[in-house]
């Protein structure tokens, strides 16, 4: 689903698993990221939805993980595996995705397990500037939902997006 000219949404519910969280893809100048990477188990589907959008596989640079829980992070260590992308998060919540841990990534509630991946880039200011080819997404750290959750804002055809997944919370009983 085109949501501007840059921006598209390649998972979720009516595009790959209805487990997944949204998926959006950002590409612009033969550069692309992904924004969250879903529960797994659809991976293939989900890279179908990508080459739908006119992007190679090879023009996946970036994973940009908002926070830890499994309906966002559980696909990393595949897409990771399949496309060698660089996974981004928070460092707060990159020890839970690293170690596989299924209680505070919620992979429990899924009656599953998350692969451990490691978190090539682990962000821990309050705002940050990651660069895609030409372009600028900026991470911006919104603890609550998770200690590392974090936002990213991209400017597209002259708008401000902000990809704010589940900006709501504590679920985390250590906050």
């Amino acid at each position: 689903m085109k949501i501007t000219n840059d921006i598209y949404q390649v998972g979720g519910e009516g595009h790959t698993s209805p487990r997944d969280a949204a998926i959006y893809l950002l590409a612009w100048d033969g550069h692309a990221a992904l924004v969250d990477a879903g529960c797994g188990g659809q991976t293939g589907r989900l890279l179908d939805n990508v080459q739908a959008c006119g992007v190679t596989w090879e023009q996946i640079e970036l994973l940009l993980i908002t926070h830890c829980h499994f309906d966002h992070a559980g696909g990393a260590a595949e897409l990771k595996q399949r496309l060698g992308l660089i996974v981004v998060a928070h460092t707060l919540d990159a020890e839970f995705i690293e170690t596989g841990d299924d209680e505070v990534t919620a992979a429990s509630w899924y009656g599953a397990s998350l692969t451990p991946v490691v978190v090539d880039r682990r962000l821990s200011r309050p705002k940050e500037e990651i660069q895609l080819g030409e372009g600028t997404v900026e991470a911006l750290h919104l603890p609550g939902h998770s200690p590392g959750s974090l936002v990213y804002l991209v400017e597209s055809d002259g708008q401000r997006v902000l990809f704010g997944q589940d900006v709501h919370g504590p679920l985390d009983r250590r906050l």
